[in-house]
């Protein structure tokens, strides 16, 4: 079940941040995500994630994860 937006302010910095289920045009951004935490960990040359990948794998009729994305300002 896809988990319901939501948003919160951050008191500090008056920031408020949206969270929401992840889009299939959100993809790309995702598969970047991935490989550079792999890189700042040192595993980079053991991440071959794309952004099609997680499409299919995310977003077809037989989704095997699901993501949620924060955003600041959109």
């Amino acid at each position: 079940m896809p988990a319901p937006a939501a948003s919160a302010l951050i008191p500090e910095r008056q920031t408020t941040i949206s969270v929401r289920a992840a889009r299939p045009e959100d993809c790309p951004s995702i598969a970047q995500m991935i490989r550079d935490l792999a890189v700042f960990q040192g595993v980079g040359d053991r991440v071959h994630v794309t952004a099609e990948g997680l499409k299919k794998d995310g977003f077809g009729p037989q989704p095997k994860f699901e993501a949620l994305i924060a955003e600041q300002r959109g």
